[in-house]
């Protein structure tokens, strides 16, 4: 399959659920496009979301205009992902210029498929012992779209109804490690939509029955506004609340545990510089869009697999990922990296988490360890004054 029969198959046969651009050709364009379908009008349409100067920009592409959209866009980015019902196709170009498509099937072992029966989903998590549970009276997630009026998962959202459950259980391990009898303050840099503030706020709240403090930051001053009117209906204000922002600049109260999701790029290293700052217990990271050290890393014994894009892509994300550990390392943490949700949902699903038990070591290691990679410096050591 080319890109051109992509595109139809896209629009005829299997609609874009969402699609990311990503890897640019030049520095004059975003690192990352967002692509989802909008609704306006009771016509379709495509939004396209992109940073530009520190700003969230949005364009609306109509269904007609789609096909020229695709075309112009992957002709500036190496890197295309589509994500659809029950595939994903990831398009990458070579360095010569070659597109090639991979088209992947959904795991239906692990996503819920179109034609399971919620009652059976409903089992399955009980079976599970998910913290979350088909037909809980749970008003937040119905409001977020995941649940219906009668609590019940909708099939299409499945997957992030998965993903909810994934990270709190990730989260229940830590919160043993913050003593009962104080108040948690917790703040989610690049929380979007909220869906995983939300339920965290929840989990804590009401399972865990602790005293809580939840901020979500982000930059979208709409999507926020929109995340204060629901937590003020579902009765989670003022306790949880939203704050429009940089990572780096946003007011918000020290933190005893970070969660920092799909930040793209350096906002992860960001939300890494507060932590630490801060000195939190916890630290939650699902890093996204590893670009900074994308033509920065230097190594001859490595260039036989540097040489390829897609190896290249992959050796920078294990790179800078293991940087980040390490340097949560010398703050004290002990840091485990682990699978957070499956390929089939998202195309990155590595989670770093860190929790604070140990004393402040030397940083020496860290860049030696830099240096076998051609690594001067890095934007996280820099925020570090290292």
């Amino acid at each position: 399959m080319d890109f051109s029969q992509l595109i139809v198959h896209l629009k005829t046969e299997s609609p874009i659920v969402k699609a990311v651009f990503s890897v640019p050709i030049s520095v004059e364009h975003s690192s990352r496009i967002d692509l989802r379908p909008v609704t306006l009008s009771g016509e379709l349409f495509y939004q396209a979301e992109w940073i530009d100067d520190k700003k969230a920009l949005h364009k609306n592409i109509s269904n007609n205009d789609l096909d020229n959209y695709l075309q112009v866009t992957i002709k500036t980015y190496k890197n295309a992902v589509f994500f659809t019902e029950n595939r994903v196709f990831t398009c990458l170009t070579s360095k010569k210029g070659k597109l090639t498509v991979i088209a992947k099937n959904l795991d239906k072992s692990k996503l819920l498929s179109s034609t399971e029966s919620l009652s059976e989903a409903s089992s399955h998590n009980r079976q599970k012992n998910h913290i979350l549970s088909d037909g809980d009276q749970l008003p937040f997630l119905v409001k977020l779209g995941i649940m219906d009026e009668a609590y019940k998962v909708k099939p299409s959202r499945y997957d992030k109804f998965i993903q909810l459950n994934k990270f709190l259980e990730i989260a229940k391990h830590c919160v043993q490690f913050i003593p009962k009898n104080v108040n948690i303050n917790v703040t989610d840099y690049g929380c979007g939509k909220a869906y995983l503030t939300f339920a965290l706020y929840h989990y804590l709240t009401v399972t865990e029955n602790r005293s809580v403090t939840v901020t979500g930051v982000d930059i979208k001053s709409d999507v926020l506004e929109t995340c204060r009117e629901i937590a003020a209906v579902v009765g989670f204000a003022p306790h949880l609340r939203f704050v429009t922002g940089w990572v780096d600049a946003a007011e918000v109260t020290p933190s005893d545990m970070v969660v920092a999701l799909h930040a793209c790029d350096t906002a992860t290293d960001d939300a890494i510089v507060r932590a630490v700052q801060d000195g939190a217990k916890i630290i939650l990271l699902a890093p996204c869009c590893q670009h900074e050290l994308q033509y920065t890393v230097k190594n001859d014994a490595l260039m036989p697999m540097l040489k390829h894009g897609v190896q290249r892509d992959k050796f920078i994300t294990m790179v800078t990922d293991t940087l980040r550990a390490l340097v949560l390392e010398v703050f004290g943490y002990s840091v485990e990296l682990l699978e957070f949700t499956s390929i089939e949902h998202t195309a990155k699903n590595v989670l770093i988490r860190a929790i604070k038990n140990k004393k402040t070591t030397d940083h020496t290691k860290v860049t030696a360890w830099c240096n076998q990679f051609g690594l001067e410096s890095t934007y996280l050591l820099k925020k570090l004054g290292w």
